[in-house]
């Protein structure tokens, strides 16, 4: 028996729900989903709108794009956009001009929100600066009719040491725990891309989710992110799709959307978009 039967035979969410009962609580009561008659289904005409804001581990591999083509293959038509700069935090984001024109500019659905990845895993950075832009984006997509979601990343496979991580699994629990603080406060979704990355290495830890860096997305890591924003957004598992992208081998790919859907369908209670 190989390593992914072995492992994916007795591979169940609640043995990293265990390990990480306390900072993942409010995530799942948070998470986007069974969120029936609140947005829009993969058979509807309309086309969903969604924005990324973020920088380098947004527009990594064109991520967007591959869940606009996710959708696309079920039917559904999304139209996306991105204002992902490399580097760039929220608080970049904020007072670039921009950012208002591209909102004002048509009616979003959604505007998926990503901070640089170092911000997170400080609590006085992140009460600081993080906090303070999600809530003030909040507002600005609430005025436009828009919902917003949060963008929750993987750690660095190194983890972080200068900054107190000194592998890989401690620093995801802090990042876990640092959008699920600001995402209570708001009752804001959260797109658990993190915890699918953890799922996934579980099943798989030969999966090649990181780049040559160990910080950015491979083209799997990007494809694993595509596949949870498909489940959040459409409401749909996208264990069922047969998409294939340029590098990613149809067995990986139906393991990563296979865990996606796991990830964001199982344990319930879930909740619901305002």
């Amino acid at each position: 028996m190989g390593i992914r039967e072995s492992v994916r035979k007795d591979f169940t969410l609640n043995v990293w729900w265990c390990a990480m009962k306390k900072i993942l609580t409010c995530i799942y009561f948070l998470v986007a989903v069974s969120v029936s008659g609140c947005s829009p289904s993969a058979s509807q005409a309309e086309p969903i709108r969604v924005l990324f804001i973020g920088n380098s581990y947004t527009f990594s591999n064109d991520m967007p794009k591959i869940f606009a083509k996710m959708a696309e293959s079920a039917g559904q038509e999304v139209i996306v956009a991105s204002q992902a700069k490399s580097g760039y935090s929220l608080a970049d984001h904020s007072v670039d001009q921009s950012i208002q024109v591209i909102i004002a500019s048509q009616q979003w659905d959604y505007i998926v929100l990503q901070e640089r990845s170092d911000i997170p895993v400080s609590q006085e950075v992140r009460e600081g600066e993080m906090y303070p832009q999600i809530r003030q984006f909040n507002e600005l997509a609430r005025k436009n009719g828009a919902q917003i979601i949060l963008f929750m990343p993987w750690a660095y496979q190194d983890g972080f040491p200068e900054r107190g991580f000194p592998d890989y699994s401690s620093m995801q629990g802090e990042v876990a725990l640092g959008y699920s603080h600001i995402a209570g406060e708001l009752e804001l979704p959260i797109a658990p891309v993190g915890i699918a990355w953890q799922n996934a290495l579980q099943v798989d830890p030969t999966l090649e989710l990181w780049g040559a860096d160990r910080r950015h997305p491979s083209l799997l890591g990007s494809y694993l992110a595509a596949s949870v924003f498909y489940a959040i957004i459409l409401e749909e598992s996208p264990a069922k799709l047969t998409i294939s992208v340029a590098g990613v081998t149809g067995e990986d790919a139906s393991l990563l959307r296979e865990v996606s859907a796991e990830t964001v369908f199982a344990n319930p209670p879930r909740g619901k978009i305002p």
